[in-house]
């Protein structure tokens, strides 16, 4: 969304009109999506949907994991001395996200500050644990360990956004950003009617049964790792959210991604 700033206010705003266009076509009803509310870590669109949809709403948002991973390589990454300490660093932080179970997500931090304990000095490897930290106190809201399981991994809102800016589609008037909007909704609905006629050709991601097959093993995946944590009388599993959810506290003016420590 282009606004003048990402805050709360905007947010309020922006939401309120959403619910109130729909409530003209059906009344009663508002946008409250059921797999809940794909979001960056912004303070200011988390004030938001505080302020409109009450304090439960925390609980239904989800980062999107690529912003994960892109604030670890550009902003951690980078910043590491060795190309075997960048290879590490970026296998365990995609362990952090392929992990399913919260002591699974628990041995890869405990990798990381391993990691970081033999050169803990801020200027080798201690910026990590700072930065890490921002992340793990919210890590209901990224974490396949913890987030809501039914959440997709991926905003895929970013796919516009990454279109307007390309095209210089950014900061524009009201009539400008309708033009925009209408003209996504035409193309939209072109596809969508070649889709129906067997006439539309898809993008280069994966297929529909081949994300069925992904989704199918992460679950049998985690069966594997419930069950071995349930034998050996570690059920963290059953209370890990609920811990994880009660260590995040909206600040109204965090930014989207942790900051240089």
């Amino acid at each position: 969304m282009e606004c003048e700033g990402e805050t709360a206010e905007c947010y309020v705003k922006f939401f309120t009109l959403i619910n109130e266009t729909i409530d003209k076509v059906a009344p009663g009803e508002k946008f409250n999506p059921l797999a809940g509310f794909m979001a960056d870590e912004a303070g200011g669109i988390q004030e938001g949907l505080r302020r409109v949809y009450g304090q439960a709403v925390l609980e239904r948002i989800k980062t999107c994991e690529f912003h994960f991973l892109q604030c670890a390589n550009r902003r951690q990454r980078a910043r590491l001395h060795s190309d075997k300490s960048k290879e590490f660093f970026t296998r365990v932080t995609r362990a952090l996200l392929a992990t399913q179970t919260s002591s699974a997500y628990h041995a890869a931090v405990t990798e990381l500050k391993d990691f970081v304990a033999k050169k803990p000095s801020k200027d080798q490897r201690g910026f990590l644990i700072t930065w890490f930290q921002w992340w793990d106190d919210r890590r209901s809201h990224v974490f396949p360990a913890f987030a809501r399981k039914n959440a997709p991994a991926a905003n895929l809102a970013e796919v516009i956004h990454s279109k307007w800016k390309t095209t210089g589609g950014e900061h524009l008037s009201l009539v400008d950003a309708a033009a925009e909007d209408i003209k996504d909704s035409l193309i939209l609905e072109r596809q969508f009617k070649g889709y129906e006629t067997d006439h539309f050709v898809g993008g280069s991601g994966p297929s529909v049964s081949s994300m069925s097959s992904r989704n199918y093993q992460a679950q049998k995946n985690r069966a594997e790792k419930y069950a071995k944590d349930l034998i050996e009388e570690d059920p963290s599993d059953l209370t890990s959210r609920a811990d994880a959810l009660g260590t995040f506290q909206v600040n109204p003016l965090s930014s989207h991604r942790a900051t240089k420590p």
